[in-house]
Formats: structure tokens, sequence, C-alpha cells
């Protein structure tokens, strides 16, 4: 294997970097011949793909949950985190079948003209960023899948199985009602530097790591309970962290229809509540909150408009990462320009720094990836310690987080939510299990 940086060799191909350091992808993919062109199962890094400019990325969502568990630079685990075959076509299409009716229908939603020129741009960005891997990763006549690892697949597993989405419950994210509630925070804590396993909660937490299970909620007991376990984290300084990743539960009709996972009940219930966390008291001094919302402008302006969540935490926007679900051939899994249903959202990147250095632009990147299990998103980590944690001498850092309504537990960090420990369960692992490519 070559370790050279490949941008010594005027390429802009590269891997992005791990701890140990940047491989050529040509080489990565040439190893994994034996392997229908794919890349090999036990990967140095989630992120498959980066550009010279870090500006375009490809990252594989399982490999991303499975880098977190552990505080070791390789992914060594015998086990592999059970996922759904990677989808090799796009989804059916919901959009208007004419022009008049797709014209008709955006004058129906009465999108402002700011809103259509920020999905315009997201939109240039991604069919950018998509000709850019064509390019480099699919050589001329291939027809090998590029596009993400193999997968560990239950043989009788289907993707619309239940392992794929989040079963609502009768105490899922009411957001009104758990602010009256009176259950107490379950808090598990593993201090060690080694991996622990619970044998009574059938779960293994990574190393370093917290978990606070339960509602979010603002009850004097539950705020408590949370100060009390942010003061108590190993990796935390003084109950501080560097970075904060909250993935809400936004209202959403559609979502809500289905039953698929549980959505908060209102947008200002939602807002009032993570308002009244007091999140910017666990913020390191230039930390980083990273955001992910929907492609509702009610949803984005109420984190980084004039009086939104942002504001209230000190924040500056400094980023946006637009994540795009693609298939395994390299395809958008729906119509970037379409309307009823995008194939990407956005993490907003809000930073904590001093009036006297505001940042004048926004940085935006577009993450690639084929998607998962129903709404799992890529683990952030390995991105945040490469482009925002970085030491002084440009080294990566190995960093503290918190992470908020997460669904797993991960190395070094504090998670907290009712499914905080969902896929850190014994279920969703197996020795024994199908490798697919694709679907």
């Amino acid at each position: 294997m070559n370790n050279s940086d490949p941008r010594d060799h005027n390429s802009t191909l590269s891997v992005a970097s791990s701890v140990l350091g940047k491989v050529d992808i040509r080489n990565e993919a040439r190893e994994a011949s034996s392997n229908d062109g794919a890349f090999p199962i036990k990967p140095r890094t989630s992120i498959l793909y980066s550009n010279a400019e870090d500006t375009i990325f490809m990252v594989d969502v399982p490999a991303s949950i499975v880098r977190a568990q552990s505080s070791h630079d390789q992914l060594t685990s015998p086990l592999h985190l059970l996922s759904c075959p990677a989808p090799v076509a796009p989804y059916s299409s919901t959009e208007p079948k004419s022009e008049k009716a797709r014209s008709k229908l955006l004058d129906r939603l009465g999108h402002s003209a700011a809103h259509l020129e920020l999905h315009d741009e997201y939109s240039r960005l991604i069919v950018d960023a998509l000709d850019h891997l064509a390019k480099h990763l699919m050589p001329a006549g291939s027809k090998a899948q590029l596009f993400c690892l193999p997968r560990a697949v239950k043989v009788e597993a289907k993707a619309s199985d239940n392992i794929g989405k989040r079963k609502v419950e009768e105490e899922s994210m009411k957001i009104h009602e758990a602010n009256h509630a009176s259950s107490r925070l379950k808090l598990l804590q593993n201090h060690k530097e080694s991996k622990f396993q619970d044998t009574k909660e059938c779960t293994t937490l990574p190393p370093l790591s917290s978990v606070l299970l339960g509602l979010i909620n603002t009850s004097i007991s539950t705020l408590s309970s949370f100060h009390t376990a942010c003061l108590a984290h190993p990796t935390a300084t003084n109950g501080r962290f560097p970075l904060v990743v909250l993935d809400a539960p936004w209202p959403n009709k559609s979502v809500s229809r289905s039953s698929s996972y549980a959505t908060s009940p209102t947008l200002v219930e939602l807002i009032e509540t993570l308002q009244g966390l007091g999140l910017e008291e666990h913020l390191a001094e230039n930390g980083y909150v990273a955001c992910w919302v929907t492609n509702k402008a009610a949803i984005r302006d109420a984190v980084i408009g004039t009086g939104g969540l942002f504001d209230a935490w000190g924040l500056q926007l400094v980023e946006e990462w637009i994540w795009c679900k693609i298939t395994a051939n390299g395809e958008p899994v729906t119509d970037v320009n379409g309307i009823w249903r995008k194939p990407y959202e956005a993490c907003l990147i809000g930073k904590r720094i001093g009036s006297a250095n505001k940042q004048r632009t926004v940085k935006r990147r577009v993450i690639l990836g084929v998607p998962d299990l129903h709404s799992r998103k890529p683990c952030l980590k390995e991105l945040a310690q490469r482009l925002l944690l970085k030491k002084d001498d440009g080294k990566e850092s190995h960093c503290a987080g918190l992470e908020l309504f997460a669904r797993y537990a991960v190395a070094g960090w504090m998670s907290w939510g009712l499914e905080a420990t969902k896929y850190n369960h014994e279920d969703c692992w197996t020795e024994g299990a199908e490798i697919s490519g694709a679907d």
C-alpha cells in the first residue's frame, strides 16, 4: 500500500486522511479487485474519498459508526454492524409529470426567492461533486461498484425490516408531555480505555463514553442530571465539549403519517426545549455545534435566523455540509431538483467566536454516501476531527463530543437520547452475515 500523499503527485485524487496518513484510492480499489471491485470490508477510514480542497467527500455510513466505536485508528473489530443492501437504482419518482404541473405546485408551495436560490446552489454543488466522482472513480467502461463498502446483511433481512425503522413508543419525543414528566434519566458510563460489555443491557459501550438514556426535556430533575453527567464525562473539560451534534426530531407531516419514527409535535415546542437546555454552558470556547436540518425553510430559520438556536447559543454559521444520498452506482437516489423529495439534507455548523473574529463567508462541502438503514446518517466524528478540530500543529484531534437525540454511543463522547444505545445493542452486530455490495 502506498502511504504517500497523492497531492504530492499533482493529483486531486486522495482518500481523506486518517490518523495513519493518506492512501491513494486507486491502490485501495486495485487491492479490492478480489471483492468485485469494491473497497475492502475493513478500511482504514470511513471517508473513502476527498478532493484536494476538502470540499467533496464520499463517506460510508455503516463504517463511520463502526469506526466511532473505537479509539483505535483502524476498524479491527471482528463484528460487523448490520445494514441493508445498498440500492443500485434511484427511488421511484413522486415528482409532477409535466412542467405545467411542476409550476403549479411551486406556486402553491410559495417558496421564497432566497429558499429557491439556496437549493439551486445546493443542486449545483451536488451535480459538480457527482461529475467529479464519476471522472475520478469510474474509469471508462468500468462497471465496478466503488461508491460504498461491502455491507453485513442478514440473509433473511430486507431493507424494509424493523431493524431499519425507529419504532414509535409511548415515550417518544413528545416534548410537550416530556417537559412535565417525572421519569428519571438512566446514566451509563464507561470510563475505561477499552470497550465495556453490559450483559444486563445487552449492549457494548465504547471506550471513554457516557450515555444518558431518556427523553430530552427541560424538567428540573432532567437538567440536573444532564449537567452532572457533563461534568463527570471523562474527556470533557470542566463539563465543556469542543463539539456538539444534534439531529433533532423536527416536525414532519410525511414522517408522522408513515409512523416510521418519532418527531416533535410542533416546531415552537422543540425550539423552546432546545433553548432551555443550557447547552451554551457545555460548549467549549471556540467550540462547534453541528445541527442537522430538513429542507424546510422554517426549520432552517429556527436554527440560524434572528432569535434562533444559534443566536441563543452565541454561534455564527461558518459551514454547511450537504449530505447527498447516492446509489451504489453513483447516482442521486432522487432528482436533485425535485420538489417533493430531495436526495439531500444539510448539517449547519455554528462556531462560538467573538465579534472581532467573525467569519464573513460560509464554507460549503458536499458529503456523498450510499444510504443505510432508514434515517441513519453518517457519524460526523471523523469528519469533524479532520475539518474542525485540528490541533495547533495541524494534526487531527481525538476530541470529546456531545450528541443530542443520539442513537448510538461514540468513543470519547457523551450521548443523550431515548434511543442512545440503539445501535450498540448486540442484535445490531454480527460475526456471521452475508456480505453484500449492493441490492
